[in-house]
């Protein structure tokens, strides 16, 4: 359960992180808003996971060596990694914050791969509390 929480955690400050960063430019990069979209939709689906961990008749089990708690230790990972990356864009101050937020801190590419990776972590904890369900 606290794995759960920590991932959880670590979805809402990021997207935090680039909500801050939308809203400082008038026209935020597509990336950032698709990489918004995506985290809020990890934030979701660990709230229902969560939820779904705390009902006394959940059958999932979250040991160490399962799949579940894998998953959701490298989505941790995957969502402090981005937000160690994007944190100083959102935050810096002055004449570095303007030069900073002018410029979307990811590779095309990277925020590509970063969505596609969120992206099967939520179809894999919406697969756990929809088995969860039944």
């Amino acid at each position: 359960m606290a794995e759960v929480l920590g991932a959880l955690s670590a979805s809402l400050h990021l997207t935090e992180t680039v909500v801050k960063y939308c809203r400082s430019l008038k026209s935020a990069s597509k990336d950032a808003e698709t990489l918004g979209a995506e985290v809020a939709a990890v934030a979701q689906v660990l709230l229902a996971l969560r939820e779904s961990l705390q009902q006394p008749t959940h059958s999932i089990p979250l040991q160490r060596t399962s799949t579940l708690f894998s998953a959701i230790q490298n989505c941790q990972a995957q969502l402090k990694g981005l937000e160690a990356r994007l944190a100083p864009h959102a935050s810096a101050s002055g004449l570095e914050r303007l030069w900073r937020r002018a410029t979307w801190p990811l590779q095309h590419q990277d925020t590509t791969d970063a969505v596609r990776a969120l992206h099967r972590y939520v179809q894999i904890f919406h697969f756990a509390t929809t088995l969860d369900g039944l």
